[in-house]
């Protein structure tokens, strides 16, 4: 092995001294075999620069995530003056891609303004996705969150509004989804809460 490894370097070396106007180098056992053994101790490159399916660079408290699966989760309704809340599980990280719910308004006058929040586990909030429509009294309105979406309609009665939000975001174990409704009245209720996440487990 050794023998194969020595024959190896001294013939990159060959391909390129050519271009190396201080002329051929000499290579020795001495020299290569040391740096050979310490080389079997030295973590994979991989190990070192992790590649995450985002791009982005590595962190201290990076773990590679793999191709994870996707995931429809059934929100159960809140209950009246109850906000939206979902917390990722355990041992996995969630790429949101879409929420979907409906809002319905009491009969209570009030100009109310759904916001959508992303938290880590600390409760750091580190995402807000503020609503473009607000919601007054006796309104039902369709609100959907997701990358790219950006739409305002109403048709026969039914409001419905697209909001975007970060493109490739994570939140790790812990970590939650939330609505935060400003001037939320004690008689709204949000309802049909279905959010679609890619999955990845994590150490």
């Amino acid at each position: 092995m050794r023998i194969r490894a020595l024959d190896y370097l001294r013939s990159l070396l060959a391909a390129t001294e050519s271009a190396d106007p201080r002329g051929p180098v000499e290579v020795s056992e001495d020299f290569i075999i040391p740096v050979l053994e310490i080389g079997r101790f030295l973590p994979k490159a991989d190990a070192i620069f992790p590649t995450d399916p985002s791009g982005l660079p590595p962190s201290d408290s990076f773990t590679p995530l793999g191709n994870g699966r996707i995931r429809s989760v059934v929100i159960a309704n809140p209950g009246a003056g109850i906000e939206i809340i979902q917390i990722v599980p355990g041992g996995v990280a969630w790429e949101p891609i879409t929420l979907r719910a409906t809002y319905v308004a009491s009969a209570t006058a009030a100009t109310r303004v759904p916001r959508l929040v992303f938290n880590d586990a600390a409760g750091r909030e580190f995402a807000r996705m503020p609503n473009l429509l607000q919601v007054l009294a006796t309104q039902s309105v369709i609100h959907t969150w997701g990358a790219g979406i950006n739409s305002r309609q109403s048709a026969g009665g039914l409001l419905e509004i697209g909001t975007d939000w970060p493109n490739r975001v994570f939140i790790g174990p812990g970590g939650r989804l939330q609505t935060t409704t400003q001037l939320i009245q004690a008689g709204d209720t949000w309802i049909d809460v279905t959010l679609s996440v890619r999955e990845y487990a994590v150490a």
